[in-house]
């Protein structure tokens, strides 16, 4: 959420951040969309799409809740995109 804040509003040609958070079916369901502004540089993106910072989101995810999540991170020209799903466990 953060870089979505970051980097989705730092033009005024940026359209802006979408979130949605729900719980269905026994999981949490995050997605965060955000445009890029069109002067943003490619291999700046790219270079952030592959960023410590993202790394490490997955390896939290992958200790805290193995084998129980779905994450799903896209970035194109115009739009970055995260899709996370977390299973819910009752224990």
């Amino acid at each position: 959420m953060e870089n979505a804040f970051k980097h989705g509003q730092i033009s005024k040609d940026a359209e802006g951040i979408a979130i949605d958070l729900s719980i269905l079916d026994k999981k949490i369901i995050y997605k965060v969309k955000n445009t890029i502004p069109s002067f943003y540089p490619a291999q700046q993106l790219k270079k952030e799409a592959n960023g410590i910072g993202l790394n490490n989101v997955q390896d939290r995810l992958n200790l805290i809740y193995p084998d129980n999540h779905f994450l799903k991170i896209h970035s194109d020209q115009s739009v970055f995109t995260i899709h996370l799903e977390i299973t819910i466990k009752n224990e």
